[in-house]
């Protein structure tokens, strides 16, 4: 299945980050890979990626990313970018003759979102919304930014920003037939550019329908403090429920908070492969402290070995570069350690 990408606009609530909002670290991670890694883990193929501010930087950098992480990757320009989103998706009409998927690149998202939406019934003609209906405490939500949706037993009845009438709020992760293109058309005749204008054109017709993700993770980045808000959310997805006693309650807690991001803030480009030989070396020194009779020290540094040794799986996930080498480097290092 396509994958269908926004990333044409300024960002400019978050512009003193970067001038390039796709390519705006997070966790050592462009937004826009971020995105495509996600997509790409949920069984998505094929990539097109519409931009517009800054789109020959974000396009080099596109270019890269196909050939690094081995991926099919499309980059449409958009002149109109400025006009709304729906333009972005128009544009890249003629690649559209099949259901995609359609993201935008500035959302960070828990990927069971992405795995749930691309095994829906997709009826011909159709959009599905992955609709977040936990609308009353939701603390990684602009209340008055995000776009608002009201839903009859999963039917789209209307959508925009400032509705006052709502029970959802849009993810921005679309399920989506190619009819979502002359319903853009039809909206941009009547003077609406915007992505939510073609989903009402739709819904009128009762052919937009909802997805109930509630539960589940997702954040759109438009400022500095989002940013940190998706920082956050990515470090508390890190736990694991198979994890043992010490585990869970000293060596988890203590690279969560302290030595994942430690190492993330030495060196963004650092590996979880590099970190499982880091792992591997103190645990061989607290082999040379124990022959040495330096119990104290061979102590604290084995425990450290093995925070270290949870530190590169973290890594792994929060970077999306889990891989099987990286399980069996990892498993082995272990073993002689």
């Amino acid at each position: 299945m396509k994958c269908l990408i926004l990333a044409a606009g300024r960002g400019s609530r978050i512009a003193e980050e970067g001038d390039c909002k796709p390519l705006l670290p997070l966790l050592g991670v462009p937004l826009i890979e971020r995105t495509i890694a996600a997509a790409d883990q949920a069984g998505l193929t094929e990539f097109c990626v519409v931009t517009g501010h800054n789109g020959r930087r974000v396009e080099m950098f596109l270019s890269e990313l196909s050939l690094r992480r081995n991926l099919t990757i499309t980059a449409v320009a958009n002149e109109d970018w400025e006009k709304g989103n729906g333009t972005s998706v128009y544009k890249a009409r003629e690649l559209l003759d099949e259901p995609f998927v359609l993201l935008m690149a500035d959302h960070v998202f828990d990927e069971v979102i992405l795995t749930r939406l691309v095994r829906e019934p997709l009826q011909d003609g159709e959009l599905i919304l992955a609709a977040d209906y936990n609308v009353d405490h939701n603390p990684f939500v602009e209340a008055d930014d995000v776009t608002r949706v009201l839903a009859e037993n999963g039917r789209i009845i209307e959508i925009g920003k400032g509705l006052e009438n709502h029970n959802a709020f849009d993810t921005g992760i679309f399920l989506c037939s190619p009819a979502i293109c002359p319903a853009l058309e039809a909206a941009m005749s009547e003077g609406d550019f915007s992505l939510s204008g073609g989903v009402r054109h739709l819904a009128a017709q009762g052919r937009a329908r909802t997805l109930d993700v509630r539960g589940c993770f997702w954040i759109d980045v438009d400022t500095p403090n989002d940013l940190k808000k998706a920082e956050k959310l990515l470090y508390t997805g890190l736990t694991k429920p198979l994890d043992g006693f010490i585990s869970r309650r000293i060596n988890r807690p203590l690279s969560i908070r302290i030595f994942t991001p430690l190492l993330l803030k030495i060196s963004h480009r650092i590996t979880a492969n590099q970190v499982s030989v880091l792992s591997f070396v103190v645990a061989l020194l607290a082999g040379v402290c124990f022959f040495f009779k330096h119990s104290v020290i061979g102590g604290i540094a084995l425990q450290l070995a093995s925070i270290l040794d949870g530190c590169d799986g973290e890594i792994a996930r929060l970077k999306k570069l889990q891989s099987n080498f990286g399980n069996f480097l990892d498993a082995v290092l272990d073993r002689y350690a």
